[in-house]
C-alpha cells in the first residue's frame, strides 16, 4: 500500500509586522546609503512584505498545527504511532520540544516522540525518517511538525537578518491511504566551513557568558555571499537529483514547492533550470522565512489553493548545518 502525506495543518503568529513597522525597531539600516527605503530593500532583496510574529512558545505552534492535520485527516490521534519534530528554537534545550508535542496532543502511552535539528530543510528529512519508521514496522501512522520561534534568535535591531524571518508551525500527517505517496527522496548534508548560517554560542564549543552575550554571539550570524551560492547549488543539486530518480521532466513537474528563503534568488535560480511561474508558490511574501515550518507551510498554503489536478509536485529545502533535500509526491 502506498506511503504518503495524507493532510497537512498550519500554525502562525498571531501578531503581524509590517516593512513599515521595522523601521521602527532596526538602528542600523541607512537609506541614503541603501539608496531606498527599508520597505524597498526588503522587497527587492528577499520579496517580504510582512512576517509573523508569535509571544506563544514553539510547542504550541506545534500542537496546534499537528491538531489541524489530524482533523484534516479524520482520524484519531489514538491511531497515531509516532511523532517527528524540527526545529532550532525549541521551548527549551532540554527536554525536547517534540515529547512536550506528543504529551499535549494525547498520544498512546506507547508512542514515540523523536526530535532532529536540520532547520529548512527539515521537513525534508523528518517525512523521509517517517516513510522509513513505516517501511520497517515502527507504525503505520506518524505526524511530521516543523517549528520555529525564530524571533528569539535574531537581532532585532540588525536590519539584514531582523525581518527575514516569521514565527510558525506546519504538520502533515503521514501513511497509508494518502493523498499524495512518497516517490523519490534526495538528501545531502557537508560542514558549514564558511560559517554560513551560525549561532556562535549556542553550544559546548563556546559557552554562554556574558562576554558572548554582550557580543550578541548567542544571535544567527549570516555570511551572505555563501548563503547566497549554497542556496543556488542546492536547489540546483536537488531538483536535479529528483528528475533523474524520478524519470520526470521539468514540463511534468505541476509545482516546485521551495523553502522559502529569498525569492529573487529562488526566482532566477529556477528560471534558470527552466521552471515558469505557474510552476512556483510562495508564502515568503507574507509570513517570511519560517525556517523550520517552511516547506510543509507552503505545501499547505498551496494545496489549498491549487487545482485538484496537481499530480507531480518537488518538495526542496536547504538550510543551516548545512542540510539540503528533495522529495517528489505523486498525486494519487
Amino acid at each position: 500500500m502506498p506511503i504518503g502525506i495524507i493532510s497537512t495543518g498550519l500554525c502562525v503568529g498571531e501578531n503581524i509586522q509590517t516593512n513599515k513597522q521595522l523601521e521602527q525597531v532596526v538602528k542600523n539600516f541607512n537609506p541614503i546609503l541603501a539608496k531606498s527605503s527599508l520597505d524597498e530593500w526588503y522587497s527587492k532583496h528577499y520579496g517580504i512584505n510582512t512576517r509573523v510574529k508569535t509571544n506563544k512558545q514553539p510547542s504550541d505552534l506545534a500542537v496546534s498545527a499537528c491538531k489541524e492535520a489530524i482533523k484534516n485527516a479524520g482520524i484519531d490521534i489514538q491511531r497515531v504511532d509516532f511523532l517527528i519534530l524540527n526545529t532550532t528554537t525549541g521551548d527549551f534545550k532540554q527536554p525536547t520540544t517534540a515529547t512536550k508535542v506528543q504529551t499535549a496532543l494525547g498520544m498512546r502511552k506507547d508512542s514515540f516522540a523523536l526530535e532532529i535539528n536540520m532547520p529548512c530543510a527539515g521537513n525534508i528529512y523528518g517525512l523521509a525518517v517517517t516513510n522509513g519508521f513505516i517501511k520497517t514496522g515502527l507504525g503505520s501512522y506518524g505526524l511530521v511538525v516543523g517549528v520555529d520561534k525564530m524571533s528569539t534568535n535574531i537581532d532585532e535591531e540588525e536590519f539584514v537578518l531582523s525581518g527575514m524571518f516569521g514565527d510558525a508551525a506546519s504538520a502533515a500527517l503521514v501513511g497509508p491511504n494518502c493523498r499524495f505517496e512518497f516517490g523519490a527522496f534526495y538528501l545531502g548534508s557537508e560542514g558549514d566551513k564558511n560559517q554560513t548560517l551560525i549561532i556562535p554560542s549556542s553550544g559546548s564549543a563556546i559557552p554562554l557568558s556574558k562576554e558572548s552575550i554582550d557580543n550578541k554571539d548567542h544571535l544567527l550570524k549570516m555570511n551572505g555571499k555563501a548563503t547566497e551560492e549554497f542556496i543556488a547549488r542546492t536547489v540546483r543539486e536537488c531538483v536535479e537529483g529528483l528528475l533523474s530518480k524520478s524519470n520526470c521532466q521539468i514540463s511534468d513537474v505541476d509545482q516546485l514547492i521551495l523553502h522559502q528563503a529569498s525569492k529573487p534568488i529562488l526566482e532566477r535560480v529556477t528560471s534558470e533550470l527552466g521552471f515558469n511561474q505557474n510552476q512556483l508558490f510562495f508564502t515568503v511574501e507574507k509570513y517570511g522565512n519560517t525556517s523550520s515550518a517552511s516547506i510543509l507551510l507552503t505545501l499547505h498554503e498551496y494545496l489549498n489553493q491549487a487545482p485538484k489536478q496537481s499530480r507531480h509536485i518537488f518538495l526542496v529545502g536547504m538550510g543551516s548545518g548545512l542540510n539540503w533535500g528533495g522529495l517528489y509526491l505523486k498525486g494519487l
